[in-house]
């Protein structure tokens, strides 16, 4: 679940009769993000490289009456890529006050890290967040809240693992209706925090629609997919001007078989974060700064067996808001370092250490 943006302000079905009221309204929002990277890796000679990037959003919020609503989001596709990409699409209905239903393509709740800027914690999302699945879901999310501490998210999607990405339908080569189902479940823990517990099961996420060249014209056919994830988000001082961010999750993907019922061996994925962010008393530039550490071991890279991956990476970053505390604008800083070690057939390992410098413009 992405605690920090937990159940981001869902409309939502309303039961019938619908009343439609003269209260519309169309609000944009968006953000800026550019950054100067400079990495210097140890692999096969490779050194330093110095460049810039940038990501950019233009959102649409409308809200028709008090029932429906919807977003629109223009984004270019990534901070390498110019193109410009549908992030998300969707309308939303309110069925009561503890009831939402939206459709279209949407960003899911998997995950304790946002999904991009200006709620991250570090200027880059770090290597744990690659395993939230697709960027944009196409499908539909129910929101329902049970209590006033808890709150269910369940939804179903044309596909979670990647198959899918960047399309508006289910992915070319799947199975028939081999969709994707999501629980998400948030707890809160009043002034201490909240935790949340997320399910994910893909019945086709090694759909790969790969030739075989035992048989001319056949295809791999998907295995399905698990994600188990647990995270919390704690208030370590009372002030809570120290703040915690933890997670663990778990992944398997069962590979997929070519017409003769043969195939490769199950990829299986570990990603642990820990983050403290610690905000910096009586500073004039509003500082906060952050430590954190990920972790992440892939099993059977590509459905080989014996292809092992361990990647594990440390940053320290600080972020500031130097016009008197305005959100409009962050200078933030971070470096980080790291290091991957493969076993089987992946035996170059890789150091990379990074320092990026970050300014972040949003609006309104």
């Amino acid at each position: 679940m992405r605690i920090r943006s937990l159940v981001p302000a869902l409309a939502c079905l309303a039961a019938a009769p619908f009343t439609y009221a003269a209260d519309g309204d169309v609000k944009l929002n968006g953000f800026v993000d550019t950054r100067l990277s400079i990495a210097d890796t140890k692999q096969d000679g490779r050194g330093a490289l110095t460049g810039f990037s940038y990501f950019a959003k233009l959102g649409l919020d409308y809200k028709v009456n008090s029932n429906i609503s919807g977003t629109v989001d223009i984004t270019n596709s990534s901070y390498t890529s110019n193109t410009l990409v549908v992030h998300q699409a969707y309308g939303a209905i309110k069925i009561n006050e503890e009831t939402s239903v939206k459709t279209g393509a949407f960003i899911s709740s998997i995950g304790a890290v946002a999904h991009y800027q200006p709620d991250q914690w570090r200027p880059t999302a770090g290597i744990v967040p690659v395993m939230y699945g697709v960027n944009t879901m196409v499908g539909a999310e129910l929101t329902r809240k049970i209590n006033k501490d808890i709150t269910l998210n369940a939804a179903v999607s044309n596909g979670f693992f990647g198959e899918g990405q960047g399309q508006t339908q289910q992915a070319t080569g799947q199975k028939d209706a081999a969709l994707a189902y999501l629980v998400d479940v948030s707890v809160g823990l009043n002034d201490l925090g909240k935790m949340g517990f997320e399910l994910v099961y893909d019945l086709d996420a090694a759909s790969e629609a790969q030739p075989d060249p035992s048989f001319a014209g056949a295809e791999y056919r998907g295995g399905n997919g698990t994600h188990l994830g647990f995270n919390a988000e704690l208030n370590l001082a009372k002030d809570k001007s120290l703040q915690g961010l933890f997670e663990v999750i778990y992944q398997q993907v069962k590979t997929g078989k070519d017409i003769a019922g043969a195939g490769g061996a199950n990829q299986k994925r570990i990603g642990l974060l820990a983050e403290v962010k610690y905000d910096v008393p009586n500073c004039p530039w509003h500082s906060n700064l952050v430590g954190s550490f990920q972790y992440v071991k892939h099993t059977a890279v590509g459905f080989i067996d014996g292809d092992d991956e361990k990647t594990t990476e440390v940053a320290v970053a600080m972020n500031t808001h130097p016009f008197a505390g305005s959100k409009s604008f962050g200078l933030n800083g971070e470096i980080a370092y790291q290091k991957t070690t493969g076993q089987g057939s992946i035996t170059a390992d890789t150091k990379t250490a990074t320092f990026t410098l970050e300014a972040l413009y949003v609006f309104p």
